[in-house]
């Protein structure tokens, strides 16, 4: 009974976040809609980022924060400060995400201790352990930077937003291919491995245009002198982060990239100019 009841109260709240921001036109169309929402951000709001974090779904409370925020801005009165606190909560669950997302009471130890000086840690003033003294000061506004993302290897090489700016995806000197979900930094899914056997400054990465592939290819060195020998492509799955195909070039290649339709790979390499059928990996003719 008690994880029935825990997988309900998990759905309850999933549905009402989902939902509640789809539907902020109908919720805002007069005042009594327009004060519950108020009312929940003011009294509730740190208990919500709280239990999901617990349900290991913060990422959905960002893109929440967001959508209501934005809606806000346009459509909510300007006789209260709910835009404020909105676009506060919003700044916090961003700046403090990775400490909550790993453990929830760190909404307070980390986040509403160390928040500058804002709506929120005004409303939320008495959740704020008072024997806590913190030296220097809180500053006085949040800071340009939305989010720091740390990437778990060494060496990143180049940051790249899909279409939409839905994903960011960074290749490192491992081999390994890292995307994170742009809206609220969480890591969505690790690809490639090991495989290099040194830095190479040769590698490029493209992503289709509608976002469901992401192409990788480096130039593999000469194993007598190092010098660069051919190149090697591979074509990830973005959504599940599988190999869809690898391709072996004989030439070194310039830069690798989707044409703008998606439907070709265009390589230029010293000997010229290189097309490959982006469905199937075979040679095509221009």
């Amino acid at each position: 009974m008690e994880c029935y009841n825990g997988t309900c109260v998990a759905y309850r709240i999933l549905f009402f976040t989902r939902t509640r921001f789809k539907t902020c036109p109908l919720a805002f169309s007069n005042s009594y809609p327009s004060m519950s929402i108020q009312t929940f951000y003011t009294k509730a709001l740190l208990s919500w980022m709280e239990t999901l974090s617990f349900m290991g779904r913060l990422d959905v409370g960002v893109t929440a924060l967001l959508s209501i925020r934005d809606w806000y801005k346009t459509h909510g009165t300007i006789h209260d400060n709910t835009f404020t606190l909105l676009n506060d909560a919003y700044r916090f669950i961003l700046e403090y995400y990775t400490p909550i997302d790993l453990c929830p009471e760190q909404l307070y130890i980390s986040g509403l201790a160390f928040a500058p000086s804002c709506r929120l840690v005004d409303v939320y003033s008495k959740e704020i352990d008072i024997s806590v003294v913190i030296l220097p000061k809180r500053d006085h506004r949040w800071s340009a930077c939305l989010q720091a993302i740390e990437v778990p290897d060494n060496h990143p090489r180049g940051v790249h937003f899909s279409s939409g700016d839905h994903r960011i995806i960074t290749r490192c000197d491992s081999g390994y291919i890292y995307t994170f979900d742009a809206h609220s930094g969480a890591a969505l899914n690790v690809m490639g491995g090991e495989d290099d056997e040194e830095p190479t400054p040769f590698m490029n990465i493209s992503i289709s245009p509608d976002s469901t592939q992401i192409l990788d290819a480096i130039v593999q060195p000469h194993a007598e002198d190092g010098s660069p020998s051919h190149s090697d492509i591979q074509v990830w799955n973005a959504a599940s982060g599988a190999l869809v195909r690898r391709l072996i070039l004989d030439d070194v290649f310039i830069s690798a990239s989707y044409s703008p339709d998606g439907d070709r790979i265009i390589i230029i390499t010293p000997s010229g100019l290189c097309t490959l059928d982006a469905p199937t990996g075979s040679h095509r003719v221009l």
